[in-house]
């Protein structure tokens, strides 16, 4: 271990030669730093490769294929235009809710926020399943009682789900909610003596939100709309489901239909140069951010502005929401899940378990359940041991380039889940893993979902540490305590929670994964999503199977969801 080395990974501002010896917890450190980068960058070295070369020679032949086909051209089109308008459809709607949350009388605001927490970790293809039940053009049960009402003589619409306008609508619940959870805070900080001055000097209330509210939290408002278009970019579920002609699902055809590595790789390299916009616009809002802060500390009381009857329009508005987002759907999954045949109604000698009880007995989805379990777990407390080592050294050390770190973690988060898939697809088939034999393998699938995830494992623990004074870890380190020391029994504890929490937070998001499983899973490595598919597809049982599994999903990501809350919310130090 060198000098520099030792020096890099030094606390800011303590000084002194030190010993020359072998540090163990340097080493540890740099270890973490080079996982970070093997499962988030490394994947995508073999895929440039192959979108740019053809017998180890640079080529654009396989680029100008994408630019010639009109078909595969539509569908990046399409991926922008759609997530352009998810992303300003997103940040509109979530402007007054925030608003109504953060700064006014406005009711059944917990309702709302509970609302917006379900729809960021709930899968937005279980959604749609329930919405093609409901508005299906042919057989959805609104549908058919519109044709009714209306005396319409025809057996299709009025209404599609199979459309731009179903992509957009099905899209905008978790779009909002990311919105509402960028927006929300920045009101909560905005000084109210200054909305105080404005009225003083004679602003009407709208007024003053116009000149004074609204540009003191824009930055906020750009990064909900970076995040909502970064979700539309990578959705895949919500696409597949309605057939639609965008990235996601085109780079999994490339891949099914003609095995063209060549071409899928070139699919996955243009949405991640749409990601890379997106995380660049996201990192610059997020710095334009710091201009707009106000007196440290002093953040908005309450309340600021008494509404009236108008209070009960926005509590209205957060009702609907909850109502088309949480409620309706999965009302709609729950129940028709519990009923031998949907037509019959619900009526006692129509309920069964039937349906629940097969995914129990049935090898195949006890199976993919407990895949989808293993690798919930697993990804977990990988992204957290891995977060807790990267986020010491961001938070903690002056080790160069370290501000890079957080960048190379957020990276893949930002890119479509089946390009990330395609990704680590041509690592796995690169020797020397192609040796290996990994590819289809669970530890593949996990090789994924950490690269993706991983990014809030490493920014949680880094929020963890700079919560936490220095001081504590520079006195165990003046006491004779080395790194690995300070953080296992000084920083980690403090922050235990915040961490652990992380482990369940990140199964959450991982349990009902879909887009890069559906790229990497093998014989045998079936997960809930993959079965949930199939099952959806007609293959292996009824529609109401479908139901079953998507319920089942749904109570385990809650479950999961819940616990990690409680635990971060609750006290570490006693």
């Amino acid at each position: 271990m060198t000098d520099a080395t030792r020096a890099s990974l030094a606390v800011p501002g303590r000084r002194g030669p030190r010993k020359a010896r072998f540090n163990v917890s340097a080493v540890v450190l740099v270890l973490a730093v080079a996982v970070l980068a093997l499962v988030t960058v490394v994947p995508l070295v073999p895929m440039t490769l192959r979108a740019f070369t053809n017998d180890g020679s640079l080529t654009l032949e396989h680029v100008s294929a994408f630019l010639a086909d009109p078909h595969l051209m539509r569908s990046a089109f399409n991926t922008v235009g759609y997530s352009l308008a998810i992303g300003v459809a997103s940040a509109l709607l979530a402007m007054p809710l925030a608003f109504g949350i953060a700064r006014t009388d406005m009711p059944l605001k917990k309702l709302l926020t509970v609302s917006a927490l379900i729809s960021v970790f709930s899968p937005g293809f279980l959604i749609t399943i329930a919405y093609i039940d409901l508005l299906g053009p042919n057989n959805g049960s609104i549908n058919v009682l519109l044709r009714g009402l209306l005396g319409l003589e025809t057996t299709f619409g009025p209404l599609d789900i199979y459309s731009g306008l179903g992509l957009v609508l099905l899209t905008l619940p978790g779009g909002i909610a990311l919105c509402l959870f960028q927006i929300v805070p920045a009101l909560g900080k905005i000084d109210p003596g200054l909305e105080a001055a404005s009225r003083i000097a004679g602003a009407s209330a709208w007024q003053t939100v116009r000149r004074v509210t609204l540009p003191l939290v824009r930055p906020a408002i750009l990064s909900g709309f970076v995040l909502a278009f970064t979700l539309s970019v990578g959705s895949y579920g919500i696409p597949q489901m309605l057939g639609m002609n965008v990235l996601s699902v085109t780079i999994r055809e490339t891949l099914l239909i003609s095995f063209n590595l060549a071409l899928a790789a070139v699919l996955a390299a243009v949405s991640i140069v749409i990601g890379l916009v997106a995380v660049a616009g996201y990192q610059y809002t997020t710095r334009l951010q710091s201009r707009f802060e106000v007196v440290a500390g002093r953040g908005s009381a309450g309340a600021s502005y008494t509404l009236g009857p108008w209070r009960y329009v926005l509590a209205g508005a957060g009702v609907v929401y909850f109502v088309l987002a949480i409620l309706l759907p999965y009302a709609v999954l729950i129940v028709s899940s519990f009923l031998e045949a949907t037509s019959r109604g619900l009526t006692a000698d129509n309920l069964t378990l039937e349906f629940y009880t097969n995914l129990v007995t049935d090898p195949y989805y006890r199976t993919a359940i407990f895949n989808s379990m293993t690798l919930a777990v697993g990804t977990g407390a990988t992204c957290a041991v891995v977060g807790i080592l990267v986020g010491y050294i961001i938070a903690r050390t002056a080790m160069p380039g370290r501000s890079l770190l957080d960048y190379m973690a957020f990276l893949p988060l930002a890119l479509s889940g089946t390009a990330f898939g395609i990704a680590v697809l041509l690592t796995a088939f690169s020797s020397p893993l192609r040796w290996m034999g990994l590819s289809g393998t669970l530890f593949i699938i996990g090789f994924a979902y950490v690269g993706h995830y991983i990014a809030f494992g490493v920014r949680g623990s880094q929020v963890a540490f700079s919560q936490v004074s220095a001081q504590l870890s520079e006195a165990a380190r003046i006491a004779g305590a080395n790194r690995l020391q300070t953080i296992g029994h000084i920083e980690v504890p403090i922050v235990r929670n915040a961490i652990l929490s992380i482990v369940f937070l990140v199964g959450a998001l991982v349990f009902p994964e879909l887009s890069m499983t559906i790229i990497l899973t093998g014989s045998g490595t079936q997960t809930v999503s993959t079965a949930l598919l199939e099952l959806w597809r007609g293959g292996g049982g009824s529609i109401q199977a479908a139901y079953a599994m998507s319920s089942l999903m749904l109570v385990i990501v809650l479950a999961l969801m819940v616990i990690g809350n409680l635990i971060r919310s609750a006290r570490t130090v006693r």
